[in-house]
């Protein structure tokens, strides 16, 4: 049993919530970096930092109910165990298996993957309409035929030049003239 007084264990307790809370936000802000603060407002992102801060809370109290480290600082490395311990062991997989064009992780990683995915899904959705309006709004007044054909001629003039071929049209001057080309007067 812990000999670790009620308020210094609630402390430990709530740092180690914390630590996982901030694991959980920093992978978020780091996968989505074109809008790292708006995916965090997302559900299935909340439930990922809150599965997160939980799984460094149920580590921290399984390491204090069975007395783990010895020492001066016991509660200190209590405490980082639980945190660094569950952020490695709920990343980690016993094997990985290919699903069709996607790896799953067979393990604790699953559970984790899942939760991503559907933030990756949720994420998606609420970017696509902001797009959708952006794409319209630069798009008024270009014909779309205009612009699929110049599209082309561009693309084709860059697999040119990265082959080392002979570019049919010259990036600068002609992509200027091209967009020009497909506004409708």
């Amino acid at each position: 049993m812990s000999t670790i007084p009620d308020l210094a264990h609630s402390l430990w307790a709530l740092a180690v919530l914390a630590f996982g809370v901030a694991v959980g936000s920093s992978e978020i802000i780091a996968r989505y970096k074109d809008a790292p603060f708006t995916a965090l407002r997302n559900v299935w992102a909340r439930a990922y930092i809150a599965a997160n801060g939980g799984a460094s809370l149920v580590a921290y109290f399984l390491i204090v109910q069975f007395d783990a480290f010895n020492g001066d600082q016991k509660e200190l490395l209590q405490a980082l165990a639980a945190g660094f311990g569950a952020a490695a062991f709920f990343r980690s997989a016993l094997f990985t298996v290919k699903v069709g064009e996607t790896d799953v992780a067979v393990g604790p990683a699953l559970f984790f993957q899942i939760l991503l995915a559907a933030t990756d899904r949720q994420c998606d959705r609420e970017r696509a309409k902001p797009r959708s309006d952006l794409v319209a709004e630069i798009m008024k007044g270009i014909s779309f035929e205009r612009a699929r054909r110049a599209t082309q001629l561009l693309l084709r003039a860059d697999a040119e030049c990265s082959t080392g071929g002979t570019a049919a049209i010259s990036s600068g001057d002609r992509c200027a003239e091209l967009l020009a080309d497909a506004r409708e007067r």
